[in-house]
């Protein structure tokens, strides 16, 4: 469950990246945590409440990398855009929570 949290919050920060890019010509350069929590109220920037969070989020002319964090413990679940297309990849590839198999989600 806490994995499927990881998850989901990746999914809403990219939305939020999205609308981000939207709004700045198509560009994400100066995207954040902190920018993405203005974009979705909900998206924790820090651990702690027992939620997931993101720990990373950068962005460059054509795309970005978002990390979230998940509140059990080890894993991570990144998205990166890079000229329009997506991949999920996430660690540890052995999915301690079963979240994560063989490096992507």
């Amino acid at each position: 469950a806490v994995d499927a949290s990881a998850k989901e919050l990746a999914h809403a920060a990219q939305v939020a990246a999205e609308s981000f890019g939207t709004d700045n010509g198509g560009s994400y350069v100066g995207l954040s945590p902190a920018v993405l929590s203005q974009y979705e109220a909900t998206i924790q920037t820090t651990s702690g409440n027992g939620g997931a969070w993101v720990s990373v989020a950068t962005g460059s002319a054509s795309g970005f990398t978002l990390t979230t964090n998940s509140a059990s413990g080890p894993e991570t679940f990144k998205v990166t855009r890079n000229n329009g297309a997506f991949t999920r990849t996430c660690t540890p590839a052995s999915g301690v929570q079963g979240g994560c198999v063989n490096g992507s989600w």
